[in-house]
């Protein structure tokens, strides 16, 4: 049997350790709350910026087919003003022609020196409406249609 001090002291030391546990197991607690907080914080940043990025790529995909459909809008436009170029040029070079036409014309003898006289004739031939234009081609713009070239 141990002496009554010893018995005290281990009872004293007993409580010591007691108090003690209580207060490590109180600070674990509250640092495990703590600690679930974070976790429930960072879950719901975690699925805010799954969010934010699902919107983006949907964004990206959108951005993406509307450039797709002005490449193929610049295409078709590219080919109609190709088209309506060829078109002045070949108006240009008739009404060169009829211009030539015209001097002939005017002055069958004249030898090409004497322009101005020339111009003059063509000019009150045009008054007189007398000069026919070239005739036009209509061009029709059509938008293209969703996904074609």
């Amino acid at each position: 049997a141990l002496p009554i001090s010893e018995v005290e002291q281990l009872k004293a030391r007993l409580g010591e350790m007691q108090r003690r546990n209580g207060e490590l197991e109180s600070t674990a607690q509250s640092a495990s709350r703590a600690h679930d907080e974070q976790l429930q914080k960072a879950a719901q940043e975690t699925k805010d910026v799954q969010g934010q990025l699902a919107a983006l790529q949907q964004e990206l995909v959108e951005a993406r087919r509307r450039n797709e459909q002005l490449q193929s809008t610049a295409y078709t436009a590219a080919q109609a003003h190709a088209a309506q170029i060829q078109e002045l040029k070949d108006q240009v070079a008739h009404l060169q022609a009829r211009n030539t036409e015209l001097e002939k014309a005017a002055d069958p003898g004249a030898s090409g020196q004497d322009k101005s006289a020339v111009s003059g004739k063509r000019n009150r031939a045009a008054d007189a409406g007398e000069v026919s234009a070239p005739p036009t081609k209509q061009v029709k713009l059509e938008a293209p249609e969703v996904g074609s070239p």
